[in-house]
C-alpha cells in the first residue's frame, strides 16, 4: 500500500516541477523574431545597395569608355577627311 502513495508523490512533485518552469512570454519571443527578422532585413538592403552600387560604377566606367572611343573615332574621321577647297 506504500507503494501506491511514493509514486503519487513522485508523480506529484515531478508533475508541479514541469508546471514551475517558466516559460518564455509570447511577446518576449516575438520581439525576439522580430528583431531578427529586421536585422535580417537591414543587413539584405546593405548588400543591394553595395551591389547596386558596383553596378552602376561598372556600367558608368564602360559608357565613358565607349563614348570616348566613339569620339576618338570621330576625331580620327574628322582628321582623315579632305578638306573643301575653295578653288574652282
Amino acid at each position: 500500500m506504500r507503494l501506491p502513495a511514493v509514486i503519487a508523490a513522485a508523480a506529484a512533485f515531478i508533475g508541479l516541477a514541469a508546471c514551475s518552469r517558466e516559460e518564455e512570454p509570447v511577446a518576449n519571443r516575438f520581439e525576439r523574431t522580430e528583431a531578427a527578422i529586421e536585422n535580417k532585413a537591414h543587413a539584405l538592403e546593405a548588400q543591394v545597395e553595395n551591389e547596386v552600387g558596383a553596378l552602376e560604377g561598372r556600367l558608368e566606367n564602360e559608357a565613358d569608355a565607349f563614348l570616348n572611343e566613339v569620339a576618338r573615332n570621330d576625331a580620327a574621321a574628322n582628321d582623315a577627311a579632305p578638306a573643301n577647297s575653295s578653288r574652282p
